[in-house]
C-alpha cells in the first residue's frame, strides 16, 4: 500500500469516487464503520476537487493572461520594426508616424501594461483599446497592415475577461486551498488502505463476497497505482 504516496490527483478523485460508489452497496447501509470511511472520502475528496477547480481556473487565467501579452508584444515589435526601418531608410514621415503612434499607446513601455496585476492590465487593456481608436493610431496600423493585430488583441481582452471573472479567491484563500488539499490528500490515502484492509478483513478470501470486494475495491485501487507507476516511470532517453 506504500504506492498510493505516488498517486496523482486525478487518480485519488477517480479511486475516491469508485470507493464511495462501493460504499453505497446495500451491504454497507447499517454498517458504522462503512459509513464513517465514506464520510471522510467524500469530505477530503471535496477539498481535493476544490483544489482543483481553483488550479483549473488559475491555469486559465495564466494562458489568457499570456495569450494578450502575446498580442501587446507583436504589435510594439511591429510598430518598432516599422519606426526602425524608416530611421534606417531615411523616411522621416513614417518614422515621426511609428513613433507618434507607439508614444500613443505605450507611453510608458509594453512592460507598463503587460506586468500589472490581472485585474490592473484588465483595466489598462481597456484604456489601450480606448486610445487604438484615435485616428492617427487606425489610419496607421491600416496603411501598415497591423489591424489584424488589433483585432486579436480585443479578442484576448475577452478571453481574459472571461477568465478574470471565473479567478474567485485572494491570493491567502488560494493559499489556505492549497493547504488544505496536501492535508486531503493525506487523509485520502490513508482511508483508501483503511478502507481496503477493512474491506479484506470483512470479506477475506474463501468468503462468497471476496469476488465483489476484489472487483469493486481492488481492481480501482490496482488501476490507479497502475497509473500511477506509469506516471512515474523514467522515460527511455532518445538516441
Amino acid at each position: 500500500m506504500a504506492k498510493n504516496a505516488y498517486l496523482q490527483d486525478e487518480q485519488r478523485v477517480t479511486l475516491a469516487e469508485d470507493f464511495l460508489l462501493a460504499l453505497q452497496d446495500t451491504k454497507f447501509h447499517n454498517d458504522t464503520t462503512a459509513q464513517e470511511i465514506a464520510s471522510e472520502i467524500n469530505e477530503h475528496l471535496t477539498t481535493l476537487k476544490a483544489w482543483k477547480e481553483q488550479e483549473a481556473q488559475a491555469s486559465r487565467m495564466s494562458d489568457a493572461d499570456a495569450v494578450l501579452d502575446a498580442c501587446f508584444q507583436g504589435l510594439a515589435s511591429h510598430i518598432e520594426a516599422i519606426q526602425r526601418k524608416a530611421f534606417v531608410k531615411g523616411e522621416e514621415h513614417t518614422y515621426n508616424q511609428a513613433k507618434a503612434v507607439q508614444k500613443k499607446l505605450f507611453p510608458k513601455g509594453i512592460s507598463a501594461i503587460i506586468e500589472l496585476p490581472y485585474k490592473a492590465e484588465a483595466a489598462q487593456t481597456q484604456a489601450f483599446l480606448r486610445d487604438a481608436k484615435d485616428s492617427q493610431v487606425v489610419d496607421f496600423l491600416q496603411a501598415h497592415q497591423l489591424e489584424e493585430w488589433l483585432t486579436l488583441l480585443e479578442a484576448s481582452h475577452q478571453d481574459y475577461i472571461l477568465a478574470l471573472n471565473e479567478f474567485h479567491g485572494s491570493k491567502e484563500e488560494r493559499k489556505a486551498v492549497s493547504e488544505q488539499a496536501s492535508a486531503a490528500r493525506k487523509y485520502l490515502d490513508k482511508t483508501f488502505t483503511r478502507f481496503l484492509r477493512y474491506t479484506r478483513a470483512k470479506y477475506p478470501d474463501g468468503h462468497a463476497l471476496a469476488p465483489w470486494r476484489q472487483e469493486h475495491i481492488e481492481a480501482p485501487l490496482e488501476r490507479a497505482e497502475a497509473a500511477a507507476l506509469a506516471f512515474h516511470k523514467p522515460r527511455t532517453p532518445k538516441k
